[in-house]
């Protein structure tokens, strides 16, 4: 060590001093270590098969501030970790049938087990490429079979105590979902899985959402920013991994929604809707779900309802009631629902968004998925300030 000659020249009464110090630091280190262990396994065991989503509203909160209580005290660990190793994100996914998954919220186990599920004339699976407005479309597939009267926020219900993850370790078990509906008995299912994985059965309704690209590419930069806390990434790495067939959770933009769409002309039972149409026509939207779920026709004042609580003002009201990830020690806040913008890409630099849109086109040439229909400016101009189903 090079600075043994230096503290070897000092007195006795330093050199005594010094290696006190440091078998303190070494103690310190040595319990944030095992408080990093401890609270790792607390972690876990209290947020898997919905634990979380189970408790009440009152448990939640009391469970994120102990967490924050805890990450606070693990700082200098945390600091000292994210300053000597390097997050690799395609060391968090494991293969399942040439589809990369993420470690920690799926198992082989548990994706095996969605693989081989039955599904049943109640299920209504939500499906979409992670970032894209799952929960929301989670929230209004409940809102509409309830007719408006669903009420999460006023009993601080968690909608993912309600609506299963299918393939995911963190959410409700499926068998444990409670059907819910007035009038048409649903269960409400999240997944991301792509076409080639999820069961697909002519007796259940599937309901796709689609997002821009570019703009699903800024919320998960927003998400892993959020949830990686100290191990923060590089907008170029973040950019090399949503393009990259081997570690994009649940497989990249393209592959997902070309799967889904060369399905949904298959069968009439899967119904494709954006996350721009649901920005700019939420009645509409609302229309069309209930509609294809074959709800009985709403009334005006349940349609104002539904649009009420499904709107993104009343939901970041009330997001405790909609955290679609259990809070962990890493988390940097505790919101996830950030913007709520209609195009979120603008956020991105003019470089990085032209290279995504520009591979998401030519990755999409070959396949079903009619780009120019729905993301035109996805073409070879830049992309503009608005997008032409704002300008429309």
């Amino acid at each position: 060590m090079w600075f043994l000659p230096m503290i070897s020249s000092l007195p006795p009464p330093a050199i005594r001093t010094i290696c006190a110090l440091l078998v303190f630091v070494l103690l310190i280190l040595m319990g944030q270590w095992i408080h990093l262990g401890f609270v790792t396994l607390w972690n876990e065991k209290r947020t898997r098969a919905g634990a979380y989503y189970k408790l009440s509203a009152e448990a939640r909160r009391r469970f994120r501030r102990q967490l924050q209580a805890h990450r606070a005290m693990l700082m200098p660990i945390l600091w000292l970790l994210a300053r000597s190793m390097r997050i690799d994100l395609k060391k968090l996914v494991f293969q399942f049938q040439g589809i990369p998954l993420p470690k920690g919220t799926c198992t082989p186990a548990k994706v095996q087990e969605a693989v081989a599920y039955k599904p049943s004339h109640e299920d209504i699976f939500v499906v979409a490429p992670m970032r894209c407005g799952t929960t929301w479309m989670q929230h209004l597939v409940y809102q509409v079979v309830m007719r408006g009267t669903g009420d999460l926020a006023d009993r601080g219900i968690s909608l993912f105590a309600i609506s299963a993850w299918l393939e995911s370790t963190r959410g409700i078990p499926v068998n444990e979902a409670p059907i819910v509906g007035l009038g048409r008995p649903s269960r409400i299912i999240k997944t991301h899985l792509p076409a080639e994985l999820l069961p697909l059965d002519p007796c259940a309704k599937y309901v796709y959402v689609v997002r821009h690209p570019v703009s699903c590419f800024a919320s998960c930069v927003d998400f892993l920013r959020q949830n990686l806390g100290p191990f923060q990434l590089g907008l170029q790495e973040l950019e090399l991994w949503f393009c990259s067939d081997e570690a994009m959770w649940w497989g990249t933009w393209p592959q997902h929604v070309a799967g889904w769409w060369k399905r949904a002309q298959e069968g009439s039972n899967i119904l494709v809707i954006s996350f721009e149409e649901m920005k700019l026509d939420l009645l509409g939207v609302i229309y069309r779900l209930a509609g294809f779920l074959e709800v009985e026709s709403l009334s005006t004042r349940e349609v104002a309802e539904i649009a009420r609580k499904c709107s993104f003002e009343y939901m970041r009201r009330y997001q405790q009631s909609f955290e679609m990830v259990p809070p962990h020690f890493l988390q940097n806040d505790h919101a996830f629902l950030r913007s709520g913008a209609l195009h979120r890409y603008q956020a991105l630099p003019e470089a990085t968004r032209r290279r995504i849109a520009d591979w998401c086109r030519q990755e999409v040439a070959s396949r079903s998925f009619p780009w120019q229909q729905w993301y035109p400016d996805m073409g070879d101009r830049p992309l503009p300030a608005q997008t032409s189903l704002e300008a429309g």
